[in-house]
């Protein structure tokens, strides 16, 4: 697909970006994940011509990049919320209190979360499979922040602040954020770990 298509997604600049970004790989369906990111943040969802074109782009069929998008939670195919909560359900928080960290969210935002993502007016809510903070249980996130070893007094502040306009501050003597691939958080090339080849990311996991 040609960048000046209408159809395409992203800006050229992106797009020339992702060219030089499949050069370091084997494949270019090697940047599929991180693509879908890009185009999401971009478009505000997964629609289903940004599927297309995303497949296209790496040279795959349609289906594959859907089966993609909707294994992982991370992927909306509807319009995104403002705040985009996920609690994790898994064994470690489900025993440590996530049921409690859910009643605090319903109560807030009058959103009761399920497998399934439901909105209401900025907000939205869904319970995920484990996000890897089985140490710092019960844990959520929001808008790719992690917020953990939580109790539904902190839960409350959290979305309290996020209400009022403000910056929550961390639940933890640490603070653990994804950066999602965006235009603002790509690295240019070459530079940080994204930006390594698939040559030196082999060579780094030997050593």
């Amino acid at each position: 697909m040609k960048t000046t298509d209408p159809e395409c997604p992203l800006p050229k600049e992106r797009v020339d970006w992702w060219e030089e970004r499949c050069t370091h790989y084997p494949q270019r369906r090697a940047v599929l994940l991180p693509l879908l990111h890009d185009l999401q943040e971009h478009v505000g969802k997964l629609d289903k011509n940004a599927m297309i074109w995303a497949a296209d782009f790496v040279g795959i069929t349609p289906v594959e990049v859907q089966s993609v998008a909707t294994f992982y939670w991370m992927y909306d195919l509807e319009e995104r919320a403002r705040f985009r909560v996920s609690v994790c359900h898994n064994i470690s928080c489900a025993l440590r209190g996530k049921d409690k960290i859910l009643d605090v969210i319903q109560e807030e935002t009058g959103i009761e979360g399920g497998h399934h993502i439901q909105h209401e007016g900025d907000w939205s809510v869904r319970t995920v499979e484990c996000m890897g903070a089985c140490s710092t249980a019960p844990m959520m996130e929001i808008n790719g922040r992690y917020y953990e070893d939580l109790t539904p007094e902190k839960a409350r502040k959290v979305l309290q602040d996020l209400m009022a306009g403000k910056e929550p501050e961390s639940t933890t003597p640490w603070d653990t954020e994804i950066r999602p691939t965006t235009p603002e958080t790509l690295p240019a090339l070459p530079g940080s770990r994204l930006a390594r080849s698939y040559k030196e990311e082999q060579e780094a996991s030997r050593s």
